[in-house]
């Protein structure tokens, strides 16, 4: 039972290695101390409190503003990551295709494996660190869940303007080319993607 707490305290602790191994060992403390006196193991986590509450009151003690800053400074790398990662895979999706088609057609594939050649390390360098730098920030919002819940309903906001003003980019002339056309085309033909965006927009944003 105290183990389990403790697993549960170090999990919900968003702290430098050195404070967080400070905490558990105080912890570790209490319950020895509390073992001294004729105190149970029950007894002392109920005095302590749920490993959620303890962990929130001991991050507000030690962290205050540096832990707030650090939570921010992890989610603004997390999300500038993320954001060129997702320009890559556009600009790969899009432009890819257009420029093979064009080689095929013209018999000269050289600006098709330039363009593979320049972008494929920018593209798997980028999605090596976003899947290393979201688990991060997974971990800072995971004891919020109300967080959890608003910055998908944002990121799906933001998805679903994305989209909207690409489709209105492309009706009013833009986008000429065969990828992007046909990009716009598939939303044309299927608005129902809006559905889910919608969805996830209402669920992360409407909260009680």
């Amino acid at each position: 039972m105290k183990e389990r707490y403790i697993k549960q305290v170090k999990n919900r602790l968003l702290l430098s290695r050195e404070a967080e191994d400070s905490v558990l060992a105080g912890l570790r403390e209490s319950f020895a101390s509390a073992a001294e006196h004729g105190e149970g193991e029950a007894e002392t986590i109920a005095r302590l409190g749920p490993p959620r509450q303890f962990a929130d009151e001991v991050m507000a003690d030690l962290g205050g503003e540096s832990f707030a800053a650090g939570r921010r400074q992890r989610a603004v790398r997390a999300a500038v990551l993320t954001a060129l990662f997702a320009a890559a895979l556009l600009v790969r999706t899009l432009v890819g295709p257009g420029l093979h088609e064009q080689g095929v057609h013209t018999y000269n594939l050289r600006p098709y494996l330039l363009f593979v050649a320049a972008l494929s390390p920018l593209y798997y360098g980028l999605a090596g660190a976003v899947i290393l730098a979201l688990p991060s920030v997974w971990r800072d919002l995971r004891i919020r869940r109300g967080e959890v819940r608003r910055g998908m309903g944002l990121l799906c906001a933001a998805l679903f303007l994305l989209l909207w003003g690409f489709l209105w980019i492309y009706l009013l002339g833009g986008f000429p080319t065969y990828a992007f056309s046909r990009a716009a085309t598939f939303l044309l033909q299927y608005p129902v993607c809006f559905l889910p965006l919608g969805a996830g927009v209402f669920a992360g944003l409407n909260r009680r």
